[in-house]
């Protein structure tokens, strides 16, 4: 889900401190004759250099308090009468300072409020995970329908922060559409034109396609390049954002079919540029725009269907380290409404899920490590069946 229940938070910064009225300022008179001249004189000498350099030392050390925290809350857009709602925070420090942006880990206090009632209380604790973020749930109440909101306070450095996020409460709420990861323009496939060298002739295609249809950052990543005729001997030339393999940086042997280069991408984005010659001599070059996917998690499932009521199990690829767990369920339009959220500190070995049962219905399991974005998590659609379904009941649903 590339939009998720962050979409709807909104902030509150603290109010700057008051100014404080300085001592009575006395207007001098200017020095004159010689003497004054000279007073002038090492004042521009002296004097303008060492207020540059105060200046300085006031934006490095002075105090950055009044803008250095802040506190998200993420909540869904609407959520279901009778269940439990997810609530996971941000809390920012260290805006300003120089080794950049800290997440501070301490309890909040969050309240769910209807227009004219409070329907719930908790607090937020440091997730599990350890990705440094705070999380936590709040009861719905049966017997409520329509707009709410959930308020979060804490004091933080004698500084004292609140953040609210509107929701809505209803019997039949509106799950987000899913959408898949953009990718920005510079992140596009796109070859450039052939450019002959002087007096030479170029092959006819130099036409390239990236096999599975996307280069991922620091893993290994293969074109397979049609020449054409006449033809060429292709390599790829090495760049800041682009390693070949030893075999790709040089020469192939000479052909019009198609060659497979192998190399490396550094960063969210990659030009290719293709090397064709003959008997030595350059005879043309192009450059490709390469298409540049940003790695996920590699989600691990034993199985794709549930016995309700439903707590599945799960792993992560890779290194052992914690992670964020939530759960949306898919409606008919294919939208996904967020529903439990937790964490784990070890996601590398098979898991139960870090929250209750899921009922019967057709769910995304999203799990990531990454407290800021979704846009890395890895994800399976699971199906919860009902006593009451068939597997054609099942295979509809997973089609759906």
């Amino acid at each position: 889900m590339s939009r998720g229940p962050a979409d709807d938070q909104e902030r509150l910064r603290p109010s700057p401190p008051s100014e404080l009225d300085g001592a009575p300022w006395a207007a001098q008179a200017p020095p004159t004759g010689a003497r004054g001249r000279d007073a002038m004189r090492a004042l521009l000498r002296f004097g303008v250099p060492t207020l540059a350099a105060l200046s300085l030392c006031l934006v490095l050390v002075g105090d950055t308090g009044e803008i250095d925290n802040d506190l998200h809350i993420i909540v869904p857009s609407s959520a279901l009468s009778g269940d439990l709602l997810p609530v996971r925070a941000l809390l920012y420090t260290e805006l300003r300072g120089i080794a950049g942006p800290q997440l501070a880990q301490q309890d909040i206090s969050v309240e769910l409020r209807a227009p004219t009632r409070l329907l719930a209380r908790g607090v937020l604790h440091a997730a599990r995970s350890g990705t440094g973020d705070l999380e936590g749930t709040l009861p719905l109440p049966s017997d409520y329908a329509g707009p709410a909101q959930v308020l979060a306070k804490t004091q933080l450095a004698s500084t004292e922060l609140a953040a609210v996020a509107q929701l809505s409460i209803t019997a039949q709420p509106l799950g987000v559409a899913a959408e898949g990861r953009s990718l920005r323009a510079l992140q596009h496939f796109s070859e450039g034109v052939v450019q002959p060298e002087p007096s030479a002739i170029a092959p006819g295609l130099l036409r390239t396609r990236v096999v599975g249809g996307a280069c991922v950052p620091e893993e290994r990543c293969t074109v397979l390049v049609h020449v054409g005729e006449p033809a060429a001997q292709l390599w790829a030339e090495t760049n800041s954002a682009l390693t070949p393999s030893a075999a790709a940086a040089q020469p192939s042997p000479l052909t019009s079919g198609v060659v497979a280069l192998d190399f490396v991408t550094h960063g969210p984005e990659a030009e290719l540029w293709l090397r064709a010659s003959r008997a030595g001599s350059l005879v043309a070059r192009r450059s490709v725009r390469l298409p540049i996917a940003m790695a996920s998690a590699t989600l691990l499932l034993g199985q794709r269907v549930w016995a309700a009521p439903a707590t599945p199990t799960f792993s992560l690829f890779g290194d052992a380290v914690g992670c964020i767990v939530e759960a949306l369920r898919i409606d008919e339009r294919g939208g996904g409404l967020w529903l439990r959220t937790g964490s784990l500190p070890d996601c590398s070995q098979p898991q139960s899920a870090p929250f209750g049962p899921l009922l019967p219905g057709t769910y995304r399991l999203q799990v990531r490590r990454d407290p800021f974005s979704a846009d890395t998590s890895g994800t399976r659609i699971i199906y919860v069946r009902s006593p009451h379904d068939d597997d054609a009941a099942v295979l509809s649903a997973l089609a759906r």
